[in-house]
């Protein structure tokens, strides 16, 4: 029905760069219009400083540590295993990893804790997260890390920018779109192919 009715009126995507995209999954809307609105921000997501110095003491990283993080929920397209085998080689003992989320899909905990292994650099919070919550381990974060091997639009990404975290993604039609608009590449920074610790290590921190 929903594409019955595209076909019959136009399309909206969230981004001027995923049109590409959507005609080649529809063919059928080529000559329709086509419009675009931003993805939403979400306003007051960002923590203080103060409250941030708290989560991470919380967490017991102090100012020598670069933090990074993934928040949300934990399913395979995610690449979040990825995220764990980049960072456990990357040499750097002041570097520290968040994941935070509720595992969505079965064995997906169990896969995340194997590859985790005893590295004393990682916790995992693999849990339901209030808003709160989700607010802080987006806050604790130096650097916020969305492998995801395949998606159109993401909220996630969205949501990190609007909470003051730099984001580290591949480069997709929306993330390349995204990071033009901004107009700060510091600030949504990609990446071409696998997640490697090489990426981890390049992702600057925006100044």
């Amino acid at each position: 029905t929903a594409i019955r009715t595209l076909e019959e009126s136009g399309e909206l995507v969230l981004s001027s760069g995923t049109r590409a995209a959507v005609l080649a999954a529809y063919p059928a809307l080529k000559g329709k219009p086509m419009e675009h609105i931003w993805h939403p921000a979400y306003p007051g997501e960002a923590l203080d400083d103060d409250a941030r110095a708290a989560v991470r003491a919380a967490l017991g990283w102090g100012e020598e540590v670069r933090a990074y993080g993934y928040c949300g929920q934990l399913r395979p397209y995610k690449g979040v295993e990825d995220l764990v085998t980049a960072f456990r080689a990357l040499p750097d003992p002041a570097a520290r990893l968040l994941i935070a989320g509720m595992p969505r899909d079965g064995g997906i905990a169990a896969t995340l804790q194997g590859l985790a292994g005893d590295d004393p650099r990682i916790t995992l919070r693999l849990e339901n997260l209030s808003p709160e919550a989700f607010r802080a381990a987006l806050g604790a974060c130096d650097l916020v890390v969305a492998p995801f091997h395949h998606y159109l639009h993401s909220g996630s990404i969205v949501h990190a920018l609007s909470a003051g975290r730099p984001v580290l993604t591949p480069a997709t039609p929306f993330a390349s779109s995204l990071a033009a608009e901004l107009g700060r590449p510091d600030w949504l920074q990609t990446y071409e192919g696998p997640l490697t610790p090489a990426a981890l290590a390049a992702a600057g921190a925006p100044a």
